[in-house]
């Protein structure tokens, strides 16, 4: 992922880097939708203190997907705006043990 975020190679981000990214993001989506749909089968409570954070992913995920559609046109600004989405990624990825610790304490207290 690095290398298609540009970090440390912004030139072997290419037509065939961005298939396999576009290719693995839709693949985890499906797997992404499953989980949710089951949470929300099991603790709609859950669910629902989760879906600011999927939220955050879907915003995170398009601003890349429209960044990937820059870099023939834009390829610098699209470069830097990879590294930043880069970040927020790894921002997110840090954040989510933590909060989802805590969303699950608090379902554990409201069973239905």
């Amino acid at each position: 992922m690095d290398q298609l975020y540009g970090a440390n190679d912004p030139g072997a981000i290419d037509e065939q880097r961005i298939k396999s990214y576009e290719d693995t993001v839709n693949s985890a989506y499906g797997t992404l939708l499953g989980a949710m749909a089951m949470t929300a089968s099991l603790n709609l409570t859950a669910y629902e203190e989760m879906r600011p954070i999927l939220s955050n992913l879907y915003s995170l995920e398009a601003r890349v997907g429209v960044a990937l559609r820059q870099i023939r046109s834009e390829r610098s600004t699209a470069i830097q705006e990879l590294s930043t989405c880069k970040s927020e990624a790894a921002t997110l990825r840090d954040d989510l043990p933590p909060k989802l610790n805590h969303i699950m304490a608090v379902a554990e207290t409201i069973k239905p």
